[in-house]
């Protein structure tokens, strides 16, 4: 497709829907009373999405320096993402400790709170105990809180990626010279 058009931007903002629409079909698919199936179709969607715009920033990323500073957009496009990447991850990372311990005591039976803390620290614990039991059924909830909490922030951040496409120059890349023979 971008080898078609002859630009990236275009494919990128494209990408964008399938991005907002898998994600946001994540949130009511992403229960414990879900079928497995649509969860997939979002994972789908959502990889399509993902695997576009990843090319599409790197091209991004290369078509605007010269042959000089390709090793340089390469870190810059590599270092935003793994700055990204760790964003999300200490977000994601505070709604989970937030969210977990909380549900897991809300769920669990009176009889069985004490156990909040044990089932939250180990999953190999957690394990143990039978689907359609107490303890499980709470920390299976609970799971889903957390995660269509989750969610819902991506969903929220996702419109700054849109912002960010729009900012990028639309270069037309069959007019960008290429350098040919040895790049060293």
């Amino acid at each position: 497709l971008i080898r078609k058009l002859g630009r990236f931007k275009s494919p990128a903002l494209a990408a964008m829907p399938l991005m907002f629409l898998g994600t946001g079909l994540m949130i009511p698919f992403r229960s414990p009373t879900s079928h497995i199936g649509y969860v997939i179709m979002c994972e789908i969607l959502k990889a399509i999405a993902g695997g576009t715009l990843v090319i599409c920033h790197q091209i991004a990323g290369l078509a605007t320096g010269n042959h000089e500073t390709v090793a340089v957009s390469f870190a810059l496009v590599g270092l935003g993402s793994k700055i990204g990447s760790g964003i999300g991850a200490a977000i994601s990372g505070a709604i989970w400790t937030s969210t977990v311990p909380e549900y897991l005591e809300r769920y669990l039976p009176e009889d069985r709170k004490y156990k909040a803390a044990e089932l939250y620290g180990s999953l190999a614990t957690v394990l143990e105990y039978p689907m359609g039991t107490p303890e499980r059924e709470a920390v299976i909830r609970a799971y889903g809180v957390a995660q269509k909490r989750m969610l819902v922030v991506g969903l929220l951040v996702l419109p700054l990626a849109v912002v960010g496409i729009a900012m990028w120059r639309d270069l037309q890349l069959k007019r960008v010279h290429q350098v040919r023979g040895n790049v060293f």
